[in-house]
């Protein structure tokens, strides 16, 4: 997903008119569609090389999970290693790091190319006193802040694990029933959390780099306050209501008594 939208972006930087008839609504959906379908694909018959089982240790009086290679690995160990150490491993991982860097590049370039040809044009037109091209120039500004830190981002969580599988095959020891055992359970997780933090840390800085993201956030929230203020301020006007009626109705009582 982060490759195709750095490559989005810089198509629309370069060629604005062509880039809205290569990458349309529905050509991003199939391709996200069928990307997805054959990465969990992939990923699923990673999955079958282990097989856990839950075991009962006397002495320490706890249970542990131990993992033991599946029968499917045993039969297909090439096919299995070529899916995780290979491909999802090494080399789509180094394909989209290459192409965001490229993408990136590529369209920081551009933008400041445009942003110096928009500074030209407005000092020879200065004594008009406009400002629109500096407005449109600090906003090439933030946006290319922004396509640089998302980019950065994603370089810096998927290097680390890239040349974790890289090394992977040069030590063989490093492995789950090898001799570097903890220190390979140690890269595993820090492996998923270079994940996870990739995939939370582009709202933080779409919000504080995109105007138009951060006022849709703040506009949802400030309508999600305003409903609950509202609902607070009519449940206790029917609060109110509803005293009032129990008080006139026990009036009521007393009186016919």
């Amino acid at each position: 997903m982060s490759t195709l939208i750095a490559f989005e972006r810089c198509l629309c930087i370069l060629w604005p008119l062509r880039a809205q008839r290569i990458i349309q609504t529905r050509t991003t959906a199939v391709i996200i569609f069928i990307g997805h379908v054959l990465i969990f694909a992939g990923h699923y018959l990673i999955a079958t090389r282990w097989e856990v089982v839950c075991m009962f240790d006397p002495l320490i009086m706890q249970t542990t999970d131990a993992f033991f290679s599946s029968e499917f690995y045993l039969n297909n160990k090439s096919l299995v290693d070529l899916f995780d150490g290979i491909i999802f491993g090494i080399l789509l991982p180094g394909i989209y790091v290459a192409a965001i860097i490229v993408s990136t590049v590529v369209t920081v370039y551009k933008l400041r190319q445009m942003a110096e040809w928009r500074q030209q044009s407005s000092s020879a037109n200065s004594s008009s006193g406009g400002t629109g091209s500096t407005n449109n120039a600090s906003k090439d500004v933030t946006l290319t802040r922004m396509l640089i830190g998302t980019s950065c981002l994603f370089i810096a969580c998927t290097t680390p694990p890239l040349i974790f599988h890289a090394f992977l095959p040069f030590v063989p020891e490093l492995s789950l029933h090898g001799k570097y055992y903890n220190t390979y359970y140690l890269l595993i997780n820090m492996q998923q959390m270079f994940t996870y933090i990739n995939a939370s840390v582009n709202f933080f800085v779409y919000y504080f780099f995109g105007t138009k993201f951060r006022h849709s956030v703040q506009a949802m929230f400030c309508k999600a306050r305003l409903e609950a203020k509202m609902l607070a301020k009519k449940s206790a006007i029917d609060l109110s209501t509803n005293v009032s009626t129990v008080s006139r109705t026990f009036t009521k009582i007393s009186d016919t008594d």
